[in-house]
């Protein structure tokens, strides 16, 4: 179920910003992140269940911005 819950999430983040998705959710060696369109690099984080807050790490966005930065995008 998050397998099609974050698959579904990804495809509407890339329809909203004008880009695509990233084949494999960017598990591959060359293309990072779930989402890239031309400015930018997006890492999507799907939640199943509704929840008050989430934590995102500190560690995580160094990977993305780090992933962006090679990319040559915000």
């Amino acid at each position: 179920m998050r397998k099609v819950a974050s698959s579904r999430q990804e495809k509407k983040v890339a329809k909203a910003v004008g880009g695509r998705t990233t084949p494999g959710s960017g598990a591959g060696d060359f293309k990072k992140g779930d989402v890239e369109n031309k400015y930018c690099l997006i890492e999507c984080k799907t939640l199943i269940e509704p929840k008050e807050s989430h934590r995102i790490k500190k560690r995580d966005l160094k990977r993305i911005q780090q992933q962006a930065f090679e990319a040559g995008k915000d």
